[in-house]
């Protein structure tokens, strides 16, 4: 694939704590194709990519992709998200061009250094239902992160989750 990304990005600052902090980033971009072949529809899309800091806890993302020929949105996202030391909070909404909406929520609680419990969500309001669930808790121990959760999906699957992940070198 031969594509060139197009874009213009700005980026607005703001003074905090006597220091330059990230206000506003936006992002608007899209793609030219040097190839023939035109399966690849990229270019047809104007991207819009944009985030907002509240203050240094709590941002605000926007995501989407218009056509610019028939003027519609084949995604959009809203994300908001909260991160302090113990508590990273995101919440955001997918709307799809089928009208499918997805609503989803990741929360990470480390009440200990040693300790980290993390939680997914995402229900489909089209369909009125739960697609994922999940929690896995975490030890650390050392570099590396051992832990075991349990994970739910929309067909009713029920999945038990070990996981091994490594922190630090």
């Amino acid at each position: 694939k031969n594509n060139i990304k197009i874009g213009l990005n700005q980026l607005f600052q703001t003074k905090r704590d006597n220091k330059n902090k990230r206000l506003i980033e936006i992002d608007l971009y899209s793609y030219y194709s040097f190839d023939n072949d035109k399966k690849d529809q990229s270019s047809d899309y104007l991207h819009a990519d944009a985030m907002f800091s509240l203050n240094d806890y709590l941002s605000v993302d926007y995501l989407a992709a218009i056509d610019v020929y028939d003027n519609k949105s084949p995604y959009m996202m809203t994300r908001l998200r909260y991160n302090n030391s113990s508590i990273d909070l995101f919440l955001s909404h997918l709307k799809l061009r089928n009208n499918k909406s997805l609503f989803s929520t990741k929360l990470e609680l480390s009440p200990r250094e040693d300790l980290v419990i993390d939680s997914y969500l995402r229900y489909n309001e089209e369909e009125n239902n739960i697609e994922q669930a999940s929690i896995t808790g975490y030890i650390t121990n050392c570099c590396f992160e051992y832990g075991v959760g349990y994970r739910l999906s929309s067909r009713n699957e029920h999945q038990v989750i070990f996981s091994l992940r490594l922190s630090s070198f």
